[in-house]
């Protein structure tokens, strides 16, 4: 839980605000978010101008009315990954971009699908079958409810709120997709120590100033 508000804080709400403004669209910021979730050394450096303007005249857009989790919603994601390919991108690390430009930009709705959380789902007993993106929400969704009802009465770490500057804080909802993201990633393979140095490494790894993170190091995939 600590873990998922400090990512919330240090990177993943500025990156919502920045892409339902608009600000979010350069080489720059796109290059900041793929460190910040560990996809820069998946995706080919030629591709990231293709990549940036897929994003911004494709998946923005289509992703900008998207209010609550639903199938449309979910087999949308799919929809943009095969967009994707036909706009000439393609690397084995294309599910995990557009995932997790999805949950960037509606991260109340989506959640990242990556191997290890894939993983991390079968080894807790979901029958994913397909690995089509709806399929796989189905069965996140469901594993959320079990997650929530047992992470209810913690209580949660206080904010930092020498590194918020404005904005409102992460809701208790989205704090716990993105903490269930991360308990996958762990029974998926992902290293333990590094969840936990990635806790309270993130405070260090990025600062906010005006409204964006400038990275000092990256973080694992």
């Amino acid at each position: 839980m600590r873990a998922a508000i400090v990512g919330c804080l240090t990177g993943e709400s500025v990156f919502t605000r920045e892409i339902r403004t608009g600000r979010f669209y350069s080489l720059r910021r796109l290059e900041d978010w793929l460190a910040f979730f560990g996809l820069a050394d998946d995706f080919p450096a030629g591709q990231k101008l293709r990549l940036l303007r897929f994003l911004e005249e494709e998946a923005g857009p289509r992703l900008a009315p998207v209010t609550g989790g639903t199938f449309d919603t979910f087999t949308l994601v799919d929809d943009l990954e095969m967009r994707a390919v036909r706009s000439g991108l393609v690397t084995n690390a294309l599910p995990d971009v557009v995932t997790s430009f999805a949950c960037s930009a509606v991260p109340s709705v989506y959640a990242p699908m990556t191997g290890c959380s894939q993983r991390g789902l079968r080894t807790l007993g979901a029958k994913l079958g397909d690995l089509g993106y709806c399929t796989y929400m189905t069965a996140f969704m469901k594993e959320l409810e079990r997650f929530a009802a047992r992470t209810a009465a913690v209580d949660l770490p206080a904010p930092l709120p020498m590194m918020w500057r404005d904005g409102p804080l992460p809701g208790r909802d989205v704090v716990a997709m993105r903490a269930l993201d991360r308990r996958l990633k762990a029974a998926g393979g992902f290293p333990l120590d590094r969840l936990e140095t990635e806790a309270g490494a993130f405070v260090g790894w990025s600062h906010l100033t005006r409204n964006r993170i400038v990275p000092l190091r990256p973080t694992g995939s």
